[in-house]
């Protein structure tokens, strides 16, 4: 009788062990398969930034393409007949913008100045 369960008791604790070995064999397998599935993921891109236009000089600039970035014709007529512009900045200064107008505009134009010859 001992002896029948004596084996009963190894055989347990061999099934026990069984599974015990098994279920870390399969977790160590899936945490393999992550790490694989992570590993081959690409890295997350940044979007691809917009394309520059480039800026508009308020100081050479047809009262078209002044209008056309943003400037009511009033404010327009008033940039050419203010030329030249030592700075964009000065259109808040001379009251050609209000500065609300003028952070909009902002980065959307440059003074640029004429090249010595």
């Amino acid at each position: 009788m001992k002896r029948l369960i004596a084996s009963t008791v190894a055989v347990a604790f061999v099934a026990a062990l069984a599974t015990s070995i098994n279920a870390q064999t399969t977790g160590s397998s899936t945490t393999a398969k992550q790490t694989t599935t992570t590993a081959t993921k690409p890295a997350a891109q940044k979007p691809a930034p917009a394309p520059k236009t480039p800026l508009l000089d308020i100081n050479s600039a047809p009262k078209d393409k002044l209008v056309a970035v943003g400037f009511t014709d009033a404010q327009a007529d008033a940039v050419i007949k203010g030329r030249p512009w030592a700075s964009k900045s000065q259109l808040v200064t001379k009251k050609v913008l209000d500065k609300a107008a003028y952070d909009k505009l902002s980065a959307k134009i440059v003074a640029t100045q004429p090249k010595a010859k």
